[in-house]
């Protein structure tokens, strides 16, 4: 594998991780987090994941993948867009839920 595939697959299995590891914050399934901690890790975390999508969307790639950008590679480009701005909506929505048991 080339240089720069291994460089993607590295970024993409970060992110990856670190997007799991913000929904499982969020969504919280053992019950061990306050419904308050929830809330505020939903509602700084969603909006920074959908931001960041947009980030990518205005300047036409992601920089951290060698072929996300929008004329290189559409595919990867979009599914990347899709990932973070599903994410940040899923991690609002949950945190919406757990400021309504507040």
């Amino acid at each position: 594998m080339s240089e720069k595939g291994e460089k993607d697959r590295q970024y993409v299995l970060f992110f990856g991780l670190a997007l799991f590891v913000s929904l499982l914050a969020v969504a919280d399934p053992f019950g061990i987090a306050s419904s308050s901690h929830r809330a505020f890790g939903g509602f700084f975390l969603g909006p920074v994941s959908i931001g960041y999508g947009a980030w990518g969307l205005l300047r036409g790639e992601f920089p951290e993948l060698s072929q996300a950008a929008r004329d290189e590679n559409a595919l990867q480009f979009w599914l990347c867009f899709l990932a973070f701005v599903l994410t940040g909506s899923v991690m609002l929505l949950l945190a919406m839920r757990a400021f309504m048991e507040l």
